[in-house]
């Protein structure tokens, strides 16, 4: 039980880090991973294997997002380290609040500044992007991530 206080005060500083510098260090998520090590040493559960297939297929997931241009790189390897600490099929939960949970701020931070035609621009240029296969983000687009990997997290392990 120490050792998840302990990840669910790292996921939040780096959700600090996120918010403050729009980037996430890999060294902290190196950190994250060996505290989800950490717990799974200490409990040492009979299915460990789980936990490890969970954290593979978060990454793979998050990689995908990343690729497509929701999110950044550092967040797919932050929702990795954090799923380690999750199994099945608490990870699915994970997925759906962190996924759900971007796209309803997302969407709610464009309508807010730039209404439905924000959207349907959003949309416009990642689908041109696909198709010229440009950067898919401008600067201004982007917002942290990694607070909403954090909440997200919280409520699956609560």
């Amino acid at each position: 039980m120490t050792v998840l206080i302990v990840t669910a005060v790292l996921l939040l500083y780096a959700a600090y880090k996120d918010i403050k510098q729009n980037r996430i260090p890999n060294y902290f998520i190196v950190i994250i991973l060996l505290s989800g090590i950490l717990h799974l040493l200490i409990n040492t559960p009979v299915e460990w294997w789980l936990y490890v297939v969970s954290m593979t297929a978060t990454l793979i997931v998050f990689f995908l997002l990343w690729i497509s241009g929701f999110l950044g790189a550092g967040d797919a390897k932050l929702a990795a380290a954090a799923a380690l600490t999750l199994s099945f099929p608490d990870t699915y939960w994970f997925w759906i609040f962190t996924i759900g949970g971007g796209v309803l701020l997302s969407a709610t931070q464009i309508l807010r500044y730039d209404g439905i035609r924000g959207i349907i621009d959003i949309f416009w240029r990642w689908g041109m992007s696909i198709i010229y296969k440009t950067d898919k983000r401008e600067k201004d687009d982007t917002f942290p991530f990694a607070p909403i990997i954090f909440l997200a997290w919280v409520v699956v392990i609560w």
